[in-house]
């Protein structure tokens, strides 16, 4: 299990606002170069209206964690998101947004990545099983133990395993569960 605490995340800038690098897969790997399988980062939507960089041969999940959010695809889609609510789509495709928001933003290539969110409205002890290669848990919401560390907000928690977490604080968790 790794602990990745947020205020230890690369900040870069994007047209819309900033982006916040959580994990990076494979290690050393970096965004800019293109050559990363797994990419996973919390981003600052801060225009009313922005295009999303294209992404030739990423696919993409997005999920809104604050405020509302459409995403326009030129005669193929329209998509209102709400927080927790979620979209996946391709990066070769040329996508305009509508709202300011923060999101959490998965990209992947050469494997398969799927996002879930998982909520705790209550102090509970919960056992989450991991049968991928990489799973990711983010902290979008609230606090949890695991083991004698305190997960806080924004944190994610990387296993290869089952994970065993008491909630502290209602919770909404992302996980991140990616195959090469």
């Amino acid at each position: 299990m790794d602990i990745i605490r947020f205020k230890d995340a690369k900040v870069t800038e994007w047209s819309g606002g900033q982006t916040f690098e959580i994990l990076i897969k494979p290690h050393g790997s970096h965004f800019k170069e293109e050559n990363y399988d797994l990419r996973v980062s919390l981003a600052t939507v801060n225009l009313s209206s922005t295009t999303f960089t294209t992404l030739p041969g990423v696919s993409r999940t997005l999920t809104v964690l604050e405020g509302d959010l459409k995403l326009i695809n030129e005669n193929h889609f329209e998509v209102y998101l709400k927080p927790y609510q979620q979209h996946s789509f391709s990066g070769d495709e040329s996508i305009r947004s509508q709202g300011k928001v923060k999101d959490f933003n998965v990209m992947w290539k050469n494997g398969n990545a799927v996002v879930k969110h998982l909520s705790y409205s209550q102090n509970a002890s919960v056992s989450i099983e991991s049968r991928a290669d990489v799973t990711l848990f983010f902290l979008a919401k609230g606090s949890f133990k695991c083991g004698i560390e305190i997960i806080r907000e924004s944190d994610s928690v990387v296993s290869h395993n089952t994970l065993e977490i008491t909630t502290i604080h209602p919770c909404e968790i992302l996980q991140v569960s990616f195959n090469y």
